[in-house]
């Protein structure tokens, strides 16, 4: 990377919203996001949405269930 000075002004306006199967196949991707986020609090920028607490398979939209759209909603609203 070469703009090291600009490294936590660039990490702090990262989010992530990761769509995953379920918790007991231990969605690793969600802790190597939050790693990054040391000197914040990592839940304002990582959010896992679990498929299978919706009855949702791959081919399903997540976005298309009730609840889903309001919560990664609320979660965008947080980081303004």
């Amino acid at each position: 990377m070469h703009n090291e000075n600009n490294y936590n002004d660039i990490v702090s306006r990262m989010y992530f919203i990761g769509i995953y199967g379920s918790y007991e196949e231990t969605p690793d991707f969600l802790h190597v996001f939050e790693k990054w986020f040391e000197n914040e609090d990592s839940h304002t920028h990582v959010m896992g949405i679990e498929r299978h607490k919706f009855n949702q398979k791959m081919s399903d939209c997540i976005m298309d269930e009730d609840g889903v759209k309001e919560r990664v909603k609320q979660f965008l609203v947080l980081q303004k």
